[in-house]
């Protein structure tokens, strides 16, 4: 975890450096004197949280977040660490976008071990955002549907992709249950439920009804959560309108073929003379009845 402190007494410095990471060996700490220093710090190199004075000269510790949140357009976790507390600059510092405004005073060991812990917290708090962040952009941006079902069966969350190909918006979403978006749906819901739970994870085929009551075929892969208490069954669905066809003209496809082939053997018996096929390697293959009839070999040569 790499972290900018700054603060303009080069002391306070060196005592936070050593403390912070002798507190936590993950914490890799570097310092600036000042504001501007660090400016030139974040444009060269990453950070994942700012440890700031609130009392510097030419620039302060708020009007360097400032800069932080508006002209440089960043989240990155910022704790205001300041010995000249007072409770307006504390609600500007929040009001600003700071995460966190902690008082500097008592034993270096106690400060820093508590300052060293709101480090960490407010690393991982955002990295938590981030990942919460990614997970719903992608689930909204899959092409492919996602969805949150309770254990009664009712839809708790529903992403783009099923929302339009199902021609519902979310709000509508949120009021249905699984058995009117899938009309093969079995009403043995306490049933299915006690599967999925069991199993923690299945995958099979059904239908999903439209708004307008076009149906369309799926493979529904759902799994099994429990979170704080909370159980669910996450699903998600693929629409296999397009494997099904060519499914379709595979089979259609084998059954003319086999039709091909079962005229061709009744034209093959019903000639009136010897006849008889041969392989490229000069082997004879099949032969018809008339052959055996007049040549006296049975039908395996």
């Amino acid at each position: 975890m790499k972290i900018l402190f700054v603060d303009d007494e080069p002391a306070i410095l060196e005592q936070g450096k050593i403390f912070l990471q002798r507190e936590n060996d993950r914490l890799e700490v570097e310092t600036a004197t000042s504001p501007q220093k660090a400016l030139e710090m974040l444009n060269n190199s990453e950070y994942e949280a700012i440890v700031s004075d609130y009392q510097m000269p030419e620039m302060n510790g708020l009007e360097f977040l400032e800069k932080i949140r508006q002209k440089m357009d960043s989240d990155i976790p910022f704790i205001v660490f300041t010995g000249k507390g007072r409770e307006e600059v504390a609600m500007e510092a929040l009001n600003l976008g700071a995460d966190r405004y902690l008082r500097k005073g008592g034993s270096p060991k106690s400060q820093y071990s508590i300052l060293a812990e709101t480090i960490v917290h407010e690393i991982r708090h955002r990295q938590m955002e981030e990942r919460l962040e990614l997970t719903n952009y992608s689930l909204e941006n899959a092409e492919v549907g996602a969805l949150w079902i309770s254990p009664e069966g009712r839809i708790k969350y529903a992403n783009d992709w099923i929302c339009q190909k199902l021609g519902y918006d979310n709000e509508e979403m949120m009021e249905k249950t699984v058995s009117d978006i899938d009309p093969n749906y079995p009403d043995e819901r306490p049933e299915i439920w006690k599967d999925i739970k069991k199993k923690g994870r299945k995958t099979f085929e059904s239908e999903h009804r439209t708004k307008s009551g076009e149906t369309f075929p799926v493979e529904i892969t759902s799994h099994y959560l429990e979170r704080n208490g909370k159980e669910y069954e996450f699903a998600f669905i693929h629409d296999i309108t397009e494997l099904k066809e060519k499914e379709r003209k595979r089979r259609k496809a084998e059954e003319s073929l086999k039709a091909s082939e079962r005229r061709f053997r009744e034209f093959f018996e019903s000639l009136p003379v010897m006849g008889f096929m041969i392989s490229k390697d000069g082997k004879v293959k099949e032969v018809n009845e008339r052959f055996c009839d007049n040549s006296g070999y049975e039908t395996h040569l």
